[in-house]
């Protein structure tokens, strides 16, 4: 009798010990898939940055197809292993998607692409379940990334730029503060947006008494605006930026939901941008102001704020 029951009890054993076997396999395969999935999204989305920034200012709206961001991202995964085989992934499993709302979780669906949602399978050969009818077992996963703007910035320089002029992708050169009202001078925290208080925020363009460093923004923070004309010390002090050599033009600016005639009092910050300042012009000029473009630009931070083309690649989930 006792060598009965060892005799059942070894077999239900070593049927436990294979199944154990498999599962084991299984798991360490299914994170061998999901490391595939995240970097297969992750190198889609970076292919689509890329395009972007050799693009010119509508990159992501002309020029970064689904086939550049499908093509890069098979081939990073083909650099990794699955079970002991080369990993493989499907144009058909890469999804290309539009831009990714934190608030929501949704992803817009049209162009311009700032996302991909990648998601590789795996069939794996069972050694003992398929004793018991299980031949194999079928393993996928999932994993997106996207583009997504700044959740919290510290800007340099007190210009502030409305949303609307990013409607169709980076507004190309334009002069700020802009006649439409769209545009102006900020002092971010302080009462007003006044020449002085300005001033003492440009130290890098030769700011003026005891310059001050400025805050850091985050997504949502009111902050203040003021349409006026560029007054002579302000142009003084852009120009002195644009004369060094190398010229210091590129900056970091808020982006505000304000816009159409109401940019002389508060807007709150909705992300921020990346802008190259070209000639300004002269005080007599009946135009006067600063002639200006935004770049894409990959830039390191929280995420949260709205694509401008300042953006940071992450996983989404």
């Amino acid at each position: 009798m006792v060598l009965v029951t060892l005799a059942l009890s070894m077999t239900a054993l070593f049927a436990l010990l294979a199944v154990a076997i498999d599962v084991g396999r299984l798991a360490h395969t299914a994170n061998e898939v999901q490391t595939v999935a995240d970097i297969a999204a992750t190198a889609g989305a970076k292919a689509l940055a890329d395009v972007a920034a050799t693009a010119g200012p509508d990159g992501l709206l002309q020029s970064a197809t689904k086939s550049s961001a499908q093509t890069q991202a098979q081939t990073v995964a083909r650099e990794n292993r699955v079970d002991g085989a080369g990993a493989t992934i499907d144009a058909s499993q890469i999804e290309v998607l539009g831009q990714y709302n934190p608030q929501t979780g949704a992803f817009s669906g049209a162009p311009p692409y700032y996302s991909v949602r990648a998601t590789p399978n795996a069939i794996v050969q069972n050694l003992f379940a398929g004793m018991f009818g299980y031949q194999s077992s079928t393993v996928t996963k999932t994993a997106t990334a996207g583009l997504l703007g700044l959740g919290k910035a510290q800007p340099t320089l007190p210009l502030a730029l409305g949303q609307c002029h990013f409607q169709n992708g980076l507004p190309p050169l334009i002069r700020m503060p802009s006649g439409t009202d769209n545009s102006g001078w900020t002092s971010f925290f302080d009462n007003s947006a006044s020449t002085n208080s300005m001033r003492d925020l440009m130290p890098e363009c030769g700011g003026g008494r005891g310059s001050q460093t400025i805050p850091e923004i985050s997504v949502g923070d009111p902050i203040n605006l003021n349409n006026g004309s560029i007054t002579n010390p302000l142009q003084s002090m852009v120009e002195k930026c644009l004369n060094q050599n190398p010229p210091v033009n590129e900056f970091l600016v808020p982006i505000v939901d304000t816009c159409d005639g109401n940019f002389n009092g508060t807007g709150k910050v909705t992300g921020f941008a990346t802008i190259i300042i070209e000639p300004v012009a002269t005080w007599d000029d009946p135009k006067k102001g600063m002639d200006l473009h935004a770049i894409f630009k990959a830039v390191s931070g929280p995420a949260g704020g709205g694509a401008f083309g300042t953006y940071t690649v992450r996983l989404l989930g």
